[in-house]
């Protein structure tokens, strides 16, 4: 893991970054899926990788798929959903 993304690659979507990992390997989401299972990294179906690579969706999928993910890539969690802080609430003066 630990892979240094390139400033280009930080600014991506998670989903875009999947997306073109997902195609310069050649894989439907359905095969990513499978690929990702055959590995040992867990179980996330085609579906729920159309739905993160959907910019009209941009669904942050539940933590085990996250992992199954970034682990596939060779990638940590945080190299493809980066941290965000929390937002801060105006209080009334």
């Amino acid at each position: 893991m630990g892979h240094i993304l390139s400033s280009v690659t930080r600014k991506q979507r998670p989903g875009q970054l999947i997306r073109q990992k997902r195609t310069d390997l050649g894989l439907s989401p359905e095969d990513l899926a499978y690929a990702i299972f055959k590995a040992g990294n867990g179980e996330v179906s085609g579906r729920t990788i159309r739905r993160i690579e959907d910019p009209d969706i941009c669904m942050v999928p539940r933590v085990r798929a996250r992992f199954a993910i970034a682990s596939f890539f060779d990638l940590s969690v945080t190299d493809i959903w980066p941290l965000e802080a929390p937002a801060r609430k105006k209080v009334a003066a």
